[in-house]
């Protein structure tokens, strides 16, 4: 296996934990936080948010986009968790740069997530 491929598999693994941890219960909002997030966001609506965000902001990558719809198009797939194991497995048919997209802005919204609500 090739160093790079370990190290995304790893990283995907890491950001699977951190979103399961954030995922899992429900975030009350308020206080300093910028996000348009509902008051009160229950396990599972998370998911669903950050799903869609991903299926709006990856529209001018065609490859990813068809990665997504494929597991939108499945509802037991459709969670953030299920993207990041297939990342984590290896099993992902996305393009190295495509891969790394996805999970830098996952890293980028669990780390706002975690900072403003965890």
């Amino acid at each position: 296996m090739k160093r790079r491929q370990l190290q995304t598999q790893t990283q995907a693994l890491m950001l699977c934990g951190r979103w399961l941890r954030v995922s899992r219960r429900g975030l009350a909002m308020g206080g300093s936080c910028g996000c348009s997030f509902d008051p009160m966001i229950e396990s599972g609506q998370l998911d669903d948010l950050l799903f869609e965000h991903c299926l709006e902001r990856f529209t001018n990558r065609p490859p990813l986009q068809q990665w997504l719809q494929t597991h939108a198009a499945r509802p037991a797939s459709r969670r953030i968790d299920r993207l990041l194991q297939d990342l984590a497995e290896g099993t992902s048919p996305l393009p190295p740069a495509d891969t790394r997209a996805f999970m830098h802005a996952l890293e980028v919204s669990i780390a706002s997530i975690e900072e403003h609500h965890g």
